[in-house]
Order: structure tokens, then sequence, then C-alpha cells
């Protein structure tokens, strides 16, 4: 099928941007994390295993949200998705700083 829709270079040049960017934040997000398991594990007084499943369950939500996001995108299209996506990261990120718990440290930081 043959998209009608065509985008400038500059439109697409900031769609690649915005794309690199989210990828490069989710990376380092998952990075951080790593270098954070002792300080985490003593915060929540869990061995470091238990702190690691925040990484599993990051990369199963990273599937889990690409494939509704995907979705979403072909229905209400790519830019919305994209700052909305932006947008749920942002709060989950800054509510992953206020955990109390474990548990809310593996949904937040999903």
């Amino acid at each position: 099928m043959e998209s009608s829709v065509t985008y400038t270079s500059s439109e697409r040049a900031r769609a690649y941007l915005g794309g690199t960017l989210g990828y490069l934040f989710d990376g380092y997000n998952l990075l951080l994390t790593t270098f954070l398991f002792a300080g985490i594990a003593a915060t929540f007084h869990a061995g470091l295993s238990q702190v690691a499943l925040a990484v599993t369950f990051a990369l199963v939500g990273s599937v889990i949200g690409g494939i509704f996001f995907g979705w979403l995108a072909d229905k209400t299209g790519r830019r919305t998705t994209l700052l909305l996506t932006i947008l749920v990261f942002a709060i989950f990120e800054i509510l992953s700083g206020f955990s109390n718990s474990l548990p809310l440290f593996y949904v937040f930081s999903s």
C-alpha cells in the first residue's frame, strides 16, 4: 500500500532526532539502574538479584510498550504518540525516584 503522506527533510530529521533521543534516554536509564544496584539493594534491604529483576521488568515493559505504542501510532499519528511516550517515560522516571518499596520500584522503573 502506497502512502500519500510526504514529509519534508526537516520533518524527517526531527522525527529521527526524537526517536534517537528517546532510545538514548531509555538505554541510559537501564545502564544507570545497573550502576546503582548496590545502593538500591541497600535502600530496600533486598538482594542484588531482586534489584536486578527491575531491569528484566523494564525490558519486558519495553516490548509491551513498543507493541502498544506502535499500534497507537498507527491509529493516532506518530507525532502525538512520540510526545505521549516521552511524557509517560518522564512521569514514571520521576515516580521511580520516589519509590518507597521494591515492588513500587519494579512498577515505576518498567
